[in-house]
This record gives structure tokens, C-alpha cells and sequence, in this order.
């Protein structure tokens, strides 16, 4: 058995982009020209208020404007070694609860072709830091988009450290903006990268294909 598998339509009433007809593992994120708000434009990785967590995302653009709609990409691993050892020893030792519906009043706006509602909610827990089963590698796994509390935190006393977090995660010392053209495929590894989609070409169409695997069975 291939130690991949296709996880982007696993769950037909997760609030993402509809798979494409016949091609379930095809999701397609649109954003039209009269949309203002877009798609994953907060800092994210991907779908972690699921159990399982996609490993990688595949990105291929079909569509894109003729200026803006970029994605910006962020080291995880650099900005966890930019932490003092304080902050990585306490985070190291905490869980965050990862939920769907963290931004839910902003999701109907989101997409042409939304799936899910909003008694559709999918919650989850993860450690703060990803420590990446193939070398070790220990990377941030907290995101703006997901991220709803540290567990047995509330969400007040939470979100002063969230978003200072986010804000290193920001920073141009740690990031990498791709400018997309059509059919460019992007790969990356959510158990060390975040990313957002730039939200700066209104009145243009871009539409991208992503798929989302995982590889289980594989040796550390």
C-alpha cells in the first residue's frame, strides 16, 4: 500500500472548498471578481482543527490576476529557534485546541463555492510545537487561522500570546512571497511551513487546484 493518501475531500461538511466532480481529492479555491474578503488570507496550516492533519499540500494555479494574489510562506522552524529558551521550554509543553470555526462569521464570504455551515464544526488538539517525525525537527505549529485556545486556557488569556506569535511568524526575516503564474505548482510540508494567501487584487478572477496528502507508514 503507497504511503500516501489523498485527505482533501475526507470530510464532505468540512467548511473548505467543494472537490471537483469526479476528482474528490481535487478541491478548487475561487475567488471571483466581485469578492472583497478571500480564502485562507490569515496566517494557517492547513486543516489542523482535524485528527489527522494533512502532512503536505500540493497548489496549482489555474487562474491567476494580473497582478497581486500571491502567497506568503513562513519558516515555522527559524521562528521557533527565534524564540528565548524560556518561551520555547513553555510552549514545548503545551497543547493548543484547533477549531473550524475560529473565523466562522467571515467563511459564507469567503468562496463562490463554500461547502459546509455553521453548525459545522470540527475541533481538534495539537501540540503548540510540531516536532517532525522524519529528524526532529521542532517547528511552531500555532496559527492565526485555527489556533482557539492553549488547552486549559481560555481564549482571552490565550490570544496575547497568539498573536504575538503571529507576528513573528510575519516577519520578512522568516518569509518567502511567491508570485504565481498560471499552471505553477507549489509543494510544501504544513509540519514546518504557514502560510496566507495576499488578499490584493479585487475585481480579478484566480482560481487554484489544491490537493492535501499525508505520508503515513514512512520511517522516522
Amino acid at each position: 500500500m503507497s504511503p500516501w493518501h489523498a485527505s482533501s475531500a475526507r470530510l464532505p461538511n468540512t467548511p473548505s472548498p467543494r472537490a471537483i466532480e469526479d476528482y474528490p481529492e481535487i478541491v478548487q479555491i475561487v475567488k471571483t471578481p466581485t469578492q472583497r474578503q478571500n480564502f485562507s488570507g490569515k496566517w494557517h496550516v492547513d486543516s489542523t482543527y482535524l485528527e489527522t492533519p494533512p502532512d503536505y499540500t500540493f497548489l496549482t494555479a489555474r487562474e491567476t490576476p494580473p497582478l497581486g494574489g500571491d502567497t506568503v510562506f513562513s519558516n515555522a522552524e527559524a521562528v521557533f529557534h527565534s524564540l528565548s529558551e524560556g518561551l520555547q521550554a513553555l510552549l514545548e509543553n503545551q497543547e493548543v485546541e484547533f477549531a473550524s470555526d475560529v473565523h466562522a462569521t467571515q467563511r459564507g464570504q469567503q468562496l463562490t463555492n463554500f461547502s459546509g455551515s455553521d453548525a459545522d464544526t470540527y475541533r481538534a488538539v495539537h501540540p503548540a510545537v510540531m516536532r517532525h517525525p522524519r529528524g526532529g525537527k521542532r517547528a511552531l505549529y500555532i496559527n492565526e487561522e485555527h489556533a482557539l485556545a492553549f488547552k486549559g486556557m481560555t481564549r482571552e488569556e490565550s490570544q496575547p500570546l497568539i498573536r504575538y506569535l503571529t507576528e513573528r511568524i510575519a516577519q520578512s526575516e522568516f518569509t518567502f512571497r511567491l508570485t504565481w503564474e498560471k499552471d505553477m505548482v507549489a509543494l510544501w510540508d504544513n509540519r514546518l511551513v504557514h502560510h496566507h494567501a495576499v488578499n490584493d487584487y479585487h475585481g480579478a478572477l484566480r482560481v487554484m487546484d489544491r490537493i492535501t496528502v499525508n505520508d503515513r507508514g514512512l520511517e522516522a
